[in-house]
């Protein structure tokens, strides 16, 4: 119990290498000490109703995962958007993860964009990987046509009134992903 205390979810392979079998961890399950959240991972009955419980998840199945799009919207605090799906980033060539929950919505990137602006929130003691305001912005105009375009411009709005945004980091991001000219118009309109 203090194992999944301190690590806020706990995987099978981690209650292993500890010295709990699967059969202890049923135990507490059927006792309602614990709470079975996925296939493989366990923790207290309270991180079932926690805010970003999904995203917790998703960090614990998929480490290299970097939560993008609306999903990093999401936790930024822009826009009203409340995604269906869990929207990830993965290097190319990495293996596409299934989940039973949450849906996935994966996005893969070229290597040396996957490790861009990369930020840390944390809900309890777990890392959610999350890129940047600016990154992320950038990101979402790129993939616009999967997502609309309201709710890119809605974000680019909050994250303007918020004084959230530097635009200079944005024309680093926008060079590197090669995407200024797509989002100059919008920008000149707004700024």
């Amino acid at each position: 119990m203090a194992l999944v205390r301190r690590r806020g979810i706990l995987r099978t392979q981690e209650a292993a290498a500890a010295g709990v079998d699967r059969s202890t961890l049923a135990r507490l399950c059927q006792s309602g000490q614990l709470t079975r959240l996925e296939r493989g991972l366990y923790g207290l009955p309270a991180a079932a109703v926690r805010e970003h419980i999904d995203l917790e998840i998703v960090a614990k199945r998929v480490p290299q995962a970097v939560f993008c799009l609306l999903t990093a919207l999401r936790l930024h605090s822009l826009g009203t958007q409340q995604p269906r799906s869990v929207w990830i980033s993965l290097p190319r060539g990495t293996h596409r993860p299934t989940l039973q929950v949450p849906q996935l919505k994966v996005i893969q990137v070229q290597p040396a964009l996957h490790q861009l602006q990369l930020e840390t929130h944390r809900s309890g003691p777990i890392r959610l990987p999350i890129y940047g305001v600016e990154k992320t912005l950038v990101d979402c105009f790129r993939h616009r046509h999967r997502l609309g375009m309201e709710p890119v411009l809605e974000a680019l709005r909050d994250a303007i009134s918020q004084r959230r945004l530097n635009v200079d980091e944005l024309w680093r991001q926008a060079k590197t992903q090669r995407m200024q000219r797509v989002m100059t118009p919008y920008l000149e309109a707004l700024l």
